[in-house]
């Protein structure tokens, strides 16, 4: 059973992406930033993308399963860039 009132799972915690709201005026409202605090932009337009097709919460589960992924993908990338 998962536990009420995490923000982040275990796997989103081990990669450090975080959901950052877009500053005002921005095309993005959510922008979606690494441990060093740059953006991940292909996120960040994916889910912006996705929120003009559909504004429900579909594309939010959707983000909330890729988080995970795109980290585990961002820290192999960094393991592997010598």
């Amino acid at each position: 059973m998962r536990a009420k009132g995490r923000k982040h799972g275990r796997f989103v915690a081990l990669g450090g992406l975080k959901k950052v709201p877009g500053p005002p005026g921005s095309r993005f409202s959510i922008i979606i930033v690494d441990p060093a605090g740059l953006p991940v932009f292909y996120l960040s337009e994916w889910y912006r993308r996705k929120k003009v097709v559909d504004p429900g919460r579909t594309p939010d589960t959707y983000l909330e399963m890729l988080l995970p992924w795109a980290g585990f993908l961002l820290i192999m990338w960094d393991q592997f860039r010598v």
